[in-house]
């Protein structure tokens, strides 16, 4: 099912494939991108922009790095709340 669910466009995944694909060690490549948070630089609440807060200029710029690699290619899926291991190649990986 996860090899289905990396071939799907996110939008038509379901919760069940979405954690598959988070704690499934699926490995990044140049069409899968993993992020576990976004920099909000000296904000306490480091997920305000996922309650409609403002965005920092470097979680910004970290986005569009991600965007530019993947059009520079052939497109790709950022995965957003996914926890990326330390080892390489990057995996997701289980958050604590």
């Amino acid at each position: 099912m996860l090899d289905h669910a990396l071939n799907v466009p996110l939008r038509f995944l379901s919760n069940t494939e979405i954690e598959e694909i988070a704690n499934g060690g699926v490995q990044e490549d140049g069409n899968i991108e993993f992020k576990s948070a976004l920099d909000e630089g000296s904000d306490a609440d480091r997920n305000s922009w996922a309650d409609g807060g403002r965005l920092a200029r470097s979680a910004k710029a970290d986005l569009i790095k991600a965007v530019i690699s993947f059009a520079n290619a052939y497109g790709g899926t950022l995965y957003l709340g996914v926890k990326e291991s330390d080892d390489d190649p990057k995996r997701s990986a289980v958050c604590p």
